[in-house]
């Protein structure tokens, strides 16, 4: 009797996964299609703007002519900017927030200095001045060997 109710509730039980009906949903599957390299040549420049960003190009016609392209674009900084400006503030590769108005800059902020500056290559070693150890400051005291106390 037990066995033939353990086998009746087992066959119950099992019954209500075989029940079910299971279909597998495929999803269409969309191959992510990379999108083409973006020209800054095709975006209209804008007059006055800020932007963050890094120096792309730098030129001297005149006046110093700077090409950024931004790296944050929230709360509607410039993807990219041309400007000008009387005097060289930037190297290429440095990261930059930059105000300007009519193509001109107004105010910058240099966030991080680039390593691109061309040097000659060779270090230049200062020689030591031998006459700086001979001053006071120098000067290496002798520690007492004896000691008089002087009384008038």
């Amino acid at each position: 009797m037990k066995k033939s109710v353990v086998f009746i509730s087992a066959v119950i039980f099992l019954s209500g996964c075989v029940g079910t009906n299971q279909e597998v949903v495929y999803e269409k599957y969309k191959p992510v299609k990379e999108s083409p390299k973006h020209t800054f040549e095709n975006i209209p420049l804008k007059e006055s703007g800020v932007i963050k960003g890094i120096v792309q190009k730098v030129s001297f016609d005149r006046k110093w002519e700077y090409e950024l392209k931004g790296i944050d674009t929230s709360n509607a900084k410039l993807p990219y900017a041309k400007f000008y400006s009387k005097k060289r503030v930037f190297f290429v590769g440095d990261e930059v927030y930059a105000i300007f108005k009519n193509h001109l800059l107004q105010e910058y902020y240099i966030l991080k200095r680039s390593n691109l500056k061309k040097t000659s290559g060779k270090k230049r070693v200062k020689p030591l001045k031998k006459d700086i150890l001979k001053g006071k400051k120098h000067q290496i005291l002798q520690i007492p060997t004896t000691q008089a106390i002087e009384l008038d």
